[in-house]
């Protein structure tokens, strides 16, 4: 009986990055919870729209509301942290709903990406991605929750001296 080879592993390092990366982002998600709990007062109602709103939406709704915010700092200090958010939903999207091979290098795994292009036909794309861009983008993610519950802090501070 022939004995066959098994195909290589992904590296524990990268594994735990990947980890984090989800982590992180369940984190930044629970963060627009708790941002919606403090501007509304009210954490049932506050559930209620974080469980039934996609992320971005939910990012959206949070946006509107400090529309109103009189504290034009504020407001701009969030509309900020909110395109960072989109920006790392994104990242985090393409991180989790990707296909991967573990890479050549120590800590690297190989991003495959297939799309299909009008004229081009299937299209590959290859990315190489290592534990400690991951753990980067996990770092990101964590800062901006504490960022987005911070502004919701402020904001509603604001609210009650005016």
């Amino acid at each position: 009986m022939e004995s066959r080879k098994a195909p290589p592993d992904f590296d524990d390092e990268f594994l735990r990055a990947v980890g984090r990366v989800t982590l992180e982002f369940a984190r930044l998600e629970k963060g627009a919870w708790v941002a919606l709990s403090i501007l509304f007062d009210n954490p049932v109602f506050s559930a209620h729209l974080a469980t039934q709103l996609p992320f971005s939406k939910l990012s959206d709704l949070i946006d509107a509301i400090f529309q109103v915010v009189r504290d034009l700092t504020l407001r701009s200090k969030m509309s900020e942290t909110i395109k960072r958010i989109a920006e790392l939903e994104q990242k985090r999207n393409a991180i989790v709903h990707s296909f991967w091979l573990p890479g050549e290098l120590p800590n690297t795994a190989e991003r495959i990406k297939d799309r299909i292009e009008r004229g081009k036909g299937l299209q590959t794309k290859y990315e190489t991605h290592s534990s400690t861009d991951l753990n980067e983008l996990a770092n990101d993610i964590s800062q901006a929750a504490a960022e987005f519950i911070l502004l919701a802090g402020q904001a509603k501070v604001a609210s009650l001296e005016k």
